[in-house]
Order: structure tokens, then C-alpha cells, then sequence
């Protein structure tokens, strides 16, 4: 039903004690403007003898920060109403977990005065630049009285941070909480994309294999301390919103009336969606309040209808390759070997597997053809060749399909692209770029400058058509925005390298992160699925087979993942030998939902059993 007359308001008005509302996007956009009447519907509200509560998924400001802003914006609110997820985070710690140590902290200075109001200690806050390459970061230091990982909105947030995020949550005891999921932000703008804090969280999610607590809308934490405190009917309550999963999802949980506004983030087409959250009502803003005294102009019900009122070992079904003759079985059998690169051959580049390369020359001696196919978009053909060298390995250009130059080759000769590419990754993948003759921009740092308010003036390249990411040591939020407003244009390509969750680093506290982490945030952000040109996904085998024309049911890879290297081999057909010298272990075998091999073996050096 569409609700016209005042004799329809006032039956809502009737129905409803409390009126939660959210913020940005409701009340005001990007802190920098209140949406038109929005003083006024309060004003009146309260005239109305009504009860007011807002609560925000904004981390970035403290209850005592939030009153500025509403008094700047000519909002009558008081610190008791105001429910910030940031204040909620710090409030949850403290009175419902009963937490006593200390947190490694991702966010910006408001979450840090909660903490600090509620005697929580923290560490993290504020830039913590990237030191050093791969080599280094097992010399990362790590507090050992950290005992949380907190994450919300932080413009600061980097590859260190997310090192370090998923280092602490490396122990289980470790908690992990997030302020909120939500996916983007508000902003005024047809051509910059914000992303949220759920891009973040979905990094370290991937990153460290963990979920989170999270505490803000449609969670139930934020709704629990708002329940202890104010005490109201949810049955007398309404939650007023502009998106859908988050302002009206968490309205619906918990038993509320939900009325979407459309000057955020969700518009009628949203509504389309016959598998979505569906509010109760909607509007165009928080203003139609005043049509009629109690209208919502152009205000209706969704559904136009008046809404008021086992024993074994997994594992021992695969054979482990332990003796001479088992090696030499495998090897009359097989033609071609693919290898993985490091965490196969060598850990982080800075030293060869035991044994690895005289696995390569034993191979060669015997007339088999090899290939070494890495999702390490780090580095060009070249610099590969160079690194082999380094170490001691017989190596040929020819031979090599690192993931930077399959994905040049694929971009130029596969797709037939044409334009510029935003790149989100090293030299090497670069150097492949130009190597195809493939314009780029965005290699390299790319500092945040300015708060939200600067961030509509971001400048984009009109020539771009396709966003690649790869593994960046100087990923940050500036590369995060542009790569999803990039997005935010239908045509424009998303290719990634690969999807993979840690790299291999010899270390027993700090977990490295990999490209799958940025990958995920730019999803998230952009609300796209990438096209995925390495392991186990098709494009990278597409390459190599057109190149050398290989037998698959002759050809073996070996690997040290089994969701990359072991699912490319199976996908595709060949033989699959998992060596536990890199990421994958026993106890990975033992889980019946994991990828399984044809064999595995401790490490290649396992091939010098066929020495005559």
C-alpha cells in the first residue's frame, strides 16, 4: 500500500515508542552535509515525545567526536543515544568478553579513545610502514601481550598491517573482532567508489583462515549492548537504514519495523532482487517525515500491503613416495614435470630446498622435459632466470610460466586487449606488461592524502579498461579505492594472478599474507568476481599447453599447496605429488573436504632416490 494521508502516518506513529537511526547516508553524507530536513524530522520527533538512538557502523569517531559532528550539523543528540560500533567495540571487550590484555588495534583514533576509555591497552594505531622484503619479515617483532585483533576502518591499513594481523591471529587464543562487515561507503560521487571496512576484514579473514566477531549491524553484539542499556520493546521499535544487509537485516533479526531511505547506498533497483532483505517501508529520505506532518512522500510497503502492526586416516589412501622403487615407477611413467616454485624448489627466494637442484639435473639426465609454473607475480621471466641461477638451478626462459607473464601473454594475445591497465603489483609485472606492449598505470607507492571529504576528487584515468592485481608490497586504501572505482564501470576487466591466501616464509609466528587477500578486498569493495589467470584456474594451463603441447596423463605436477598446485594438476589431468616443504602439511592430507593427490613426499629431494 502506498501510504498518501496523515490518517496512515499517524497509525505508523501510533505503532512506534523508538526510532533507531542510522547515520551516514541517512542523516548526513560523508560527514560533510546533512541530508536536507533531517534536523527537522528529529526535532519533531522528540516534540512527539518519541525515543531517538542512532546507531552508526562508523568506527572512526568516538561518542564524543559523533556529538561534535551532529551539534556542527544542527542535530539535537546526546551521548547516551549515540551507539557507535566503535564505542560498542570497546564496551563489548571490556563488560561481555571480560578481556584483560592488550590489542593489536587497525582503526583510526576513535576506536583508540574507546579503548582507551574502557582501560584497554592497544597497540597499532597510525602509520607502520613496510620494511624490507620477504627475507625480512620473519624479523618482524610481535607484542606478546596482544591477546585481540581489533579491525575497523583505517586509512592507514597496508601490507605491514596485514602482516601483522594475521601473525597475531596465528594463535588460536587469539581473538579476532571486527566492527563491522559493510562493504562501502557513502559518497557523493558517480565515479569514486569508497570501500568499507569489510574489505579489510575480508584480507585478514583470508589471510589468517579466521572468522571474526563482528560487532555492528546485522550483528547481534551492537544489538545486545543497546538492549542492556535502553531497554526497549523491538516490537515498538523502528530501524531506519539506506542499505539493505546491513541497517534493515539487523532490524529484521531483531524484531524491529525497518523503513529503507534511498540517499545512501541503496536504490529501488536493489529492490528488485527477489532474494533480498526486503524492509517493511520506504522512501527517498528521512524528510519525507514531514509530508503530512507523519508522510512518507512516495512512501510504500514492499509487498503493498499496509505493514503496520572416520577411523582410518584420510590420508592413508595416498601413497607416500618413500622408496627407490616407488620414485622409479612414477618416473617411467611420467614425461614432464611441473614444478611449483617456491615453497617447492626454495623458501622466499633466499635459499634452495635441500637436495632441489640436483632433483632438476637428475631429471634432465634422464630426458625429461621441465616447467616451472609459480602464481609469484613478483617477478618478470628474466628475474626468475636470474634467481634459478642464484641459487644453483639449470633453468630456461622458455621453460618458465611465472603468473606475471601468463597473465601479459593472456591480457595481449587471449583477450585481444587494447587499453591501459591499473596495476596493483611489482616491477616484474610490470615488465611482462610492457614486454606485450600493454600501457599501465599505478606500479609503486600511492600515498592516502586528505580525509573522507578529498576523496571525490580523486582523479581517475579515462583509458583504463582493466584492473590487475597481483601480489603489491605497497597495497593500501588509495590503491583499494581506485582499483574499485575502476571497477564501478561494467566494461572495465578484473584479472587477477591468483587467489592464493600465504606465502611460504620460514618462520613460526608471522604469517605472510598473499595476493588472495587483495584480491578479496577488491572484490568486496567492487562487488566483481575476477577472472583468475593462475593455479588451478584455466588460463595458465591454456598457455602452456598451446606453448609446448604437453600429455597431461604423461606429465606430473608438484606442488606445496593443495587448493593451488594439487587442483591445477588434478583439473587439468595430470599426476599430482604434494611435497610438504612449503604450506601444505601432514595434517592438511586429514581433511576429507581438502583437495587429495596422487602421492606426496617430503620434498623433491625425494627424486634423488632414482639416482642409478
Amino acid at each position: 500500500m502506498e501510504l498518501k494521508s496523515a490518517d496512515q502516518w499517524k497509525e505508523l506513529l501510533a505503532s512506534v515508542d523508538n526510532f533507531i537511526f542510522d547515520c551516514d547516508g541517512v542523516l548526513w553524507l560523508g560527514e560533510g552535509e546533512a541530508v536536507p530536513g533531517a534536523q527537522e524530522v528529529i526535532k519533531l520527533l522528540r516534540e512527539k515525545g518519541k525515543s531517538i538512538y542512532f546507531v552508526t557502523n562508523s568506527s572512526g569517531k568516538s561518542r564524543k567526536e559523533y556529538l561534535v559532528n551532529f551539534d556542527r550539523l544542527g542535530f539535537e543528540a546526546y551521548k547516551n543515544e549515540i551507539y557507535s560500533v566503535g564505542y560498542v567495540t570497546a564496551h563489548y571487550l571490556k563488560h561481555v568478553l571480560n578481556f584483560k590484555k592488550k590489542v593489536y588495534l587497525m582503526g583510526l583514533s576513535g576506536l583508540a579513545q574507546e579503548l582507551d576509555l574502557q582501560g584497554i591497552p592497544h597497540v597499532g594505531v597510525g602509520p607502520d610502514p613496510l620494511v624490507g622484503g620477504p627475507a625480512e619479515w620473519p624479523k618482524i617483532t610481535l607484542d606478546p601481550e596482544v591477546g585481540a585483533v581489533v579491525v575497523g576502518a583505517d586509512r592507514e591499513f597496508n601490507w605491514m598491517k596485514l602482516i601483522k594481523a594475521c601473525s597475531y591471529l596465528h594463535k588460536p587464543d587469539c581473538l579476532f573482532i571486527a566492527t563491522n562487515e559493510d562493504t562501502n561507503l557513502p559518497m557523493k560521487s558517480d565515479t569514486i567508489i569508497i570501500p568499507g571496512n569489510g574489505c579489510i576484514v575480508s584480507s585478514i579473514k583470508v589471510g589468517s583462515g579466521r572468522e571474526p566477531i563482528v560487532v555492528g549491524k546485522p550483528h547481534s553484539p551492537i544489538f545486545q549492548v543497546m538492549q542492556d542499556s535502553a531497554k526497549l520493546d523491538p516490537a515498538r521499535t523502528l530501524m531506519i537504514g539506506d542499505t539493505l544487509s546491513t541497517d534493515i537485516e539487523f532490524g529484521i533479526r531483531n524484531g524491529m519495523k525497518t523503513l529503507l531511505v534511498l540517499t545512501g547506498l541503496c536504490q529501488r533497483k536493489d529492490l528488485e532482487d527477489q532474494n533480498g532483505t526486503k524492509p517493511d517501508f520506504l522512501c527517498e529520505s528521512v524528510a519525507a517525515f514531514l509530508t503530512y506532518g507523519w508522510g512518507l512522500a512516495g512512501g510504500t510497503s514492499i509487498d503493498g500491503t499496509s505493514t503496520v502492526g572416520s577411523s582410518e586416516s584420510y590420508y592413508s589412501s595416498i601413497m607416500e613416495l618413500k622408496s627407490a622403487d616407488q620414485w622409479k615407477e612414477l618416473l617411467a611413467s611420467v614425461d614432464n614435470f611441473v614444478f611449483d616454485c617456491d615453497g617447492v624448489l626454495w623458501l622466499g627466494s633466499g635459499e634452495a630446498i635441500p637436495g632441489a637442484q640436483e632433483a632438476i639435473k637428475l631429471l634432465r639426465e634422464k630426458g625429461k622435459s621441465i616447467y616451472f609454473v609459480s602464481n609469484n607475480s613478483g617477478k618478470s621471466r628474466k628475474e626468475y632466470l636470474v634467481n634459478f641461477d642464484r641459487l644453483g638451478f639449470e633453468a630456461y626462459e622458455n621453460e618458465l610460466y611465472c603468473v606475471g607473464y601468463v597473465t601479459a601473454h593472456y591480457l595481449k594475445h587471449v583477450l585481444n586487449f587494447k587499453k591501459k591497465v591499473y596495476l596493483m603489483g611489482l616491477s616484474g609485472l610490470a615488465q611482462e606488461l610492457d614486454l606485450q606492449g600493454i600501457p599501465h598505470i599505478g606500479a609503486g607507492p600511492d600515498p592516502m592524502v586528505g580525509g573522507p571529504a578529498d576523496l571525490a576528487k580523486i582523479t581517475l584515468d579515462p583509458e583504463v579498461g582493466a584492473v590487475v592485481v597481483g601480489f603489491d608490497r605497497e597495497f593500501n586504501w588509495m590503491k583499494l579505492i581506485k582499483a574499485c572505482s575502476y571497477l564501478h564501470k561494467p566494461d572495465c576487466l578484473f584479472i587477477a594472478t591468483n587467489e592464493d591466501a600465504n606465502l611460504p616464509i620460514k618462520s613460526d609466528t608471522i604469517v605472510a599474507p598473499g595476493t588472495g587477500c587483495i584480491v578479496t578486498s577488491v572484490k568486496v569493495g567492487s562487488g566483481r568476481a575476477p577472472i583468475v589467470v593462475g593455479k588451478p584456474h584455466s588460463p595458465i594451463f591454456q598457455v602452456l599447453k598451446q606453448s609446448v603441447n604437453l600429455d597431461p596423463t604423461r606429465t606430473v605436477m608438484i606442488g606445496d599447496r593443495l587448493n593451488t598446485d594439487m587442483e591445477f594438476g588434478i583439473r587439468n589431468g595430470m599426476k599430482t605429488i604434494l611435497v610438504l616443504s612449503g604450506i601444505s602439511q601432514r595434517k592438511d592430507l586429514e581433511d576429507q573436504s581438502e583437495t587429495k593427490p596422487d602421492f606426496f613426499s617430503e620434498s623433491v629431494a625425494g627424486l634423488l632416490a632414482c639416482k642409478d
